[in-house]
């Protein structure tokens, strides 16, 4: 990342990225967790579903 006259500056892939994480945030067929412990929970299940 650049820097250019107090503003950051990112490269295409970034932006690409960035772009893509603020749609997947607001989108509801994704889950969200308030609490990392909420988190935690659904990565143990899902860690657990696959395995069986």
């Amino acid at each position: 990342m650049k820097q250019e006259k107090d503003r950051e500056v990112y490269n295409q892939k970034t932006l690409e990225v960035m772009k893509e994480a603020k749609k997947i945030a607001r989108d509801l067929k994704y889950p969200s967790y308030k609490t990392l412990e909420e988190l935690k929970r659904a990565l143990d299940d899902s860690c657990a579903t696959n395995v069986e």
